[in-house]
């Protein structure tokens, strides 16, 4: 829990301080009808994408299409540039996902079309951050900018699930 507050606090304190403005977040998707179309579509995706990426063997026409779905082609571009540099799948900052971390993902807005995606690899034991930028395009909103994703180390056993 005490996870959960320091790293709302980050970003908050990260993304106020490098505006000065106000940041207003929605740190949790509890109820898809209320959240907003942008955070219900990284959402979905990154459940998709996710629960794509728990099993083997992989799909690469399958992969394509969720990512055209939902990523501009500047996005795909530099998802793929990032995940060369890297060694890493740039979208989930990792090799693989699990079923943990699928059930763990939040989506937070941070300001105007910035959103990060969290989730925790029980494994590494850490929170991963992705920073996206979303934008609406032909009438559906689109991932357009991934930023650098962050991990940060959790301790306590016990803290299992970001709530």
């Amino acid at each position: 829990m005490k996870t959960k507050f320091l790293l709302l606090f980050l970003i908050l304190f990260l993304a106020s301080a490098s505006q000065g403005q106000t940041v207003q977040t929605r740190s949790t998707v509890e109820s898809p009808e209320e959240a907003s179309a942008p955070v219900r579509m990284l959402y979905d995706f990154y459940r998709k994408y996710m629960e794509y990426m728990a099993v083997m063997p992989h799909s690469q026409a399958f992969e394509d299409s969720l990512k055209r779905a939902c990523l501009t082609p500047k996005a795909m571009e530099q998802a793929r540039k990032m995940s060369q540099e890297s060694g890493a799948d740039a979208l989930i900052c990792a090799q693989d996902a699990s079923m943990d971390g699928i059930e763990s993902i939040r989506v937070v807005h941070i300001r105007g079309n910035n959103y990060a995606v969290i989730y925790q690899d029980k494994y590494a034991k850490r929170v991963i951050q992705i920073p996206l930028t979303v934008e609406q395009v032909d009438g559906h909103y689109m991932i357009s900018n991934v930023g650098k994703a962050t991990r940060t180390a959790y301790f306590k056993e016990t803290n299992t699930h970001l709530q």
